[in-house]
């Protein structure tokens, strides 16, 4: 386990089982005065110590590869994926992560037609089938892959994490500048328009067959 402190926020990367053990220390005697604190989990340690999780800790992913694959007239390239998560909700069942990064620029459906649901488009079976599988066989037990809702990210009803425009912006891989990503929300299904969030974090709309806007996954791991 490694724990030090930035910038008045803690940052555990943490797989043993002397967990409970060693924050309760660093509370009492390193974290006077601190306002919030964001863990980094292994996976496996997220997974024995799902009951301290927060929303707002991240988990590091093992390396995720995804084979080339063909989704209604859509091609999807190989991918070789390292990268982290963080946790934006929970309910009784679930936990619900969405990927810190974008992983690629693609459009959601060159031919869509409002009688598809964004699941049957072909990035939507890309995401619940190949990307999900993929985290699946890298020992991820993901489920429900897809991409982040409009209502989730934005108005009455958002998730408390997003209120914070901060957590709305995406950075590339790279992680030189921020980018625009898909919701899976249509927004007008006649025109073929969906919602994607802007490089501020702001709510837009593009035609489906855009392939310069971004990737950002969201997925689910149920609560053992």
């Amino acid at each position: 386990m490694k724990i030090h402190i930035t910038n008045n926020r803690e940052e555990i990367l943490i797989d043993t089982e002397d967990y409970t053990k060693a924050i309760e220390k660093t509370t009492e005697q390193e974290l006077d005065g601190v306002l919030e604190t964001r863990r980094t989990w292994t996976l496996a340690g997220f997974t024995r110590n799902q009951n301290l999780v927060q929303i707002g800790d991240r988990v590091k992913l093992p390396r995720i590869t995804t084979p080339s694959m063909k989704y209604g007239g859509m091609n999807f390239e190989e991918l070789d994926l390292e990268e982290y998560a963080t946790v934006y909700d929970m309910d009784e069942s679930n936990i619900h992560l969405v990927f810190d990064r974008a992983i690629m620029q693609s459009a959601i459906d060159n031919d869509y037609n409002e009688n598809k649901a964004f699941k049957d488009t072909p990035l939507g079976q890309w995401l619940n089938d190949t990307l999900n599988g993929a985290m699946i066989d890298a020992g991820i037990p993901a489920a429900d892959c897809g991409l982040l809702r409009k209502d989730e990210l934005w108005g009455d009803n958002a998730k408390p994490f997003f209120k914070d425009g901060r957590n709305r912006v995406c950075f590339d891989k790279e992680e030189d500048c921020s980018i625009w990503y898909w919701t899976e929300t249509v927004e007008n299904a006649s025109a073929a328009y969906f919602c994607f969030a802007d490089g501020d974090g702001y709510a837009r709309y593009s035609y489906a067959s855009n392939a310069n806007v971004y990737v950002r996954p969201r997925f689910s791991i149920a609560k053992l």
